[in-house]
């Protein structure tokens, strides 16, 4: 007998989630990439969005000086100790140098608004350490030079400088942050120290790489140069940054066409390169060739639509390489495009393109042993063990014919752990598609062209770890594929996606003996009737919601499950 049972809508609002500098780069600390709080805070991070922001949630407050109130307005900054800051609030004072004491160590203003601040308010101020002005609509460089300051941050104001400037900066400065200013110039020499640990320049003015301002840096780590209008970058700009300790360089979201054959490798040090959001459409030889150290090479959203032949050679120690959103979108990748670099390799993004095949043409010509991770989602690929011709020209189709025979996919990438494919075309799968990834726990099909005709029905079986597998939002899936209705065809799976397909009905026992089950999600089907006895007696979590139901037989579910 049926019984209609009210099923609820249940919808989570996603929130905006943010990293610290340090927090996203500790997955490189065995590495020796081993960035603090105080490099997250003093300019080390990213301003569009992804990976990671500073925190700015800043309330209202002024402690350090005698700060009289008129309501919760200030009226007065009134006398400074050594050690003051103010949090967004005006000043209504005119700050000049008579406002600090020459004692003062610390002096921090965050999101102010100054009536007036002179030019010389930290000139004589001989102890100070610290000097925080951020978003608080400063216009000049402070003139620290008789101090002892180790930080100097000025994120977010209107700083421009001229050659009348003639400030520089004590040797005992760590941190330079003059992110998201107006500043299009610095004097020769300025950026100077032997501390100086972290230089942040993104988000100015800089047309040319400011190579004449950088002076003796022999202990800097961190130099951001991204979010400006620089076009090109040759072997000059980065000498000086060729120390023991520099690890990192970003010049993101510029307008780089070109980089200089050569002048990255001067760096034998450098560990992360970010290289993402310029104009970059070809890569000639030489340019990416034995940086031994380099383990995370970002070039996603550049202008590569084809990856030529040694684009990319002896980076032994790559862990992480992005390639994803070339605008146009990338269509080949030669064979020979990516020599040696695959020892180290774990986490491969080629997604948002335009390929028709996975790259096995590159994974035929080394061991990818240690790639767990492969992002080829949002692409046109049809076939996931096809071997793509265009990956080695016309001239050179007698290679590719005799490799097409020879190829067993996935044999040189046997421990992907985590397979993306979704949003592509992909029409079929077999019985031995995916049977060289015996370590493989998760696979993601959502978005192609698949039905329960186009699934072998031992598609699965040969996975034994496989715990997650989403196949919504797939082709006329009309029905529940065969492939996934046993232990046997799934011996592992916890979580099933099935959402946002057209399947109408559930037999009893479809999923009864499909017995590791313990997340289903069905949503957004066609579904009309629930028979008893469809679902396995561990599952926990069931999603039905924007279905036809009008019928559930009693003990269609099992006794402990939510359903939603």
């Amino acid at each position: 007998m049926y019984h209609l049972k009210f099923l609820v809508l249940f919808c989570i609002i996603p929130g905006i989630y943010l990293w610290s500098a340090d927090s996203y780069w500790s997955k490189y600390s065995s590495e020796g990439i081993n960035y603090n709080s105080d490099d997250s805070e003093n300019g080390m991070w990213s301003d569009d969005g992804s990976p990671y922001l500073p925190d700015s949630s800043w309330g209202k407050s002024c402690s350090g000086c005698t700060c009289q109130y008129k309501q919760s307005s200030l009226e007065k900054l009134g006398t400074c100790t050594n050690s003051m800051s103010v949090i967004g609030l005006t000043i209504p004072d005119n700050i000049t140098a008579k406002t600090f004491p020459v004692t003062a160590t610390s002096i921090n203003f965050l999101g102010c608004t100054f009536t007036h601040i002179s030019e010389d308010s930290f000139s004589n101020i001989t102890g100070l350490t610290t000097l925080t002005i951020c978003k608080s609509g400063l216009t000049f460089m402070p003139d620290v030079s008789k101090s002892q300051i180790t930080t100097l941050n000025l994120i977010d104001n209107s700083i421009t400088l001229d050659s009348k400037y003639k400030g520089t900066l004590p040797d005992t400065i760590e941190y330079l942050a003059l992110t998201n200013n107006k500043i299009y110039w610095l004097p020769s020499g300025f950026i100077n120290g032997s501390n100086l640990r972290l230089v942040s320049l993104g988000g100015n003015e800089f047309v040319n790489f400011p190579a004449a301002s950088l002076g003796e840096i022999p202990n800097i780590m961190y130099f951001g140069i991204e979010s400006n209008q620089l076009i090109q970058i040759s072997s000059n700009h980065l000498l000086p940054l060729n120390t023991s300790t520099f690890v990192h360089l970003n010049l993101s979201n510029n307008a780089i066409q070109y980089v200089q054959r050569g002048a990255l490798n001067k760096m034998q040090n450098l560990k992360i390169l970010e290289l993402h959001g310029n104009s970059i459409s070809q890569i000639p030889k030489g340019v990416f060739e034995d940086l031994k150290e380099l383990i995370h090479l970002d070039l996603h959203h550049n202008k590569l639509e084809k990856l030529t032949s040694e684009s990319f050679i002896d980076l032994e120690k790559l862990i992480e390489f992005r390639l994803h959103s070339q605008s146009p979108a990338m269509t080949t990748i030669l064979f020979d495009s990516m020599i040696n670099i695959g020892k180290a390799l774990k986490y491969l993004f080629i997604s948002q393109n335009g390929l028709t095949h996975l790259p096995h043409q590159v994974f035929m010509e080394a061991n990818f042993t240690e790639l767990i991770e492969l992002y080829a989602d949002n692409n046109l690929i049809k076939n996931v063990t096809e071997l793509g011709e265009s990956g080695y020209g016309i001239k050179l189709r007698p290679t590719y014919l005799r490799k097409k025979k020879q190829l067993v996919a996935f044999s040189t990438t046997p421990n992907i752990v985590k397979l993306y494919l979704h949003n592509n075309l992909i029409e079929m799968v077999n019985n031995t598609d995916f049977c060289e990834l015996q370590v493989l726990q998760l696979l993601n099909l959502r978005g192609n062209r698949l039905n329960e005709t186009h699934i072998q029905e031992d598609g699965f079986k040969c996975l034994p770890v496989l715990n997650y597998l989403d196949l919504g939002s797939n082709h006329n899936m009309q029905y529940v594929p065969v492939a996934l209705t046993t232990h046997e065809k799934l011996p592992s799976i916890q979580t099933l996606y099935l959402d946002s397909n057209m399947i109408s009905v559930l037999p009893s026992e479809t999923f009864t003996n499909v017995s590791t089950l313990v997340s289903l999600y069905l949503q957004s089907n066609r579904i009309i009737a629930v028979e008893n006895n469809t679902f396995p007696e561990q599952l926990r979590t069931l999603y039905l919601y924007n279905n036809r139901i009008v019928a559930v037989e009693d003990g269609a579910f099992p006794y402990e499950v939510n359903t939603m």
